[in-house]
């Protein structure tokens, strides 16, 4: 039995070999849009154990015109924190460049 490297690759081991399953995975939690099989694609937001399925597109995540807030620090389903490392990337992708402030 495989055990994943680090939390942050739980998700794809959850995941791998689903390609041609008929159940979806669901859909965005922010745009609703149906999510892609593609793992990297999609950003698990829960962090506790066992994970809850608080899936959203990575490009919905890392998108500035969604402002940051509440919702990106913590699972959506059970309130849990976030991964501290998955928050930081969504305020990085939010920051304004230094000539723009």
């Amino acid at each position: 039995k495989t055990s994943p490297a680090s939390k942050s690759a739980a998700y794809s081991y959850a995941v791998a070999g689903r390609e041609h399953a008929k159940e979806e995975l669901g859909g965005c939690m922010l745009c609703l849009e149906p999510l892609p099989n593609d793992p990297r694609e999609v950003i698990n937001l829960c962090a506790s154990e066992p994970r809850c399925l608080c899936l959203l597109h990575r490009s919905c995540f890392l998108n500035p015109q969604y402002e940051m807030s509440d919702n990106f620090r913590r699972c959506m389903i059970c309130k849990k924190p976030a991964d501290p490392a998955v928050v930081r990337m969504a305020v990085q992708a939010r920051k304004k460049p230094l000539g723009t402030r």
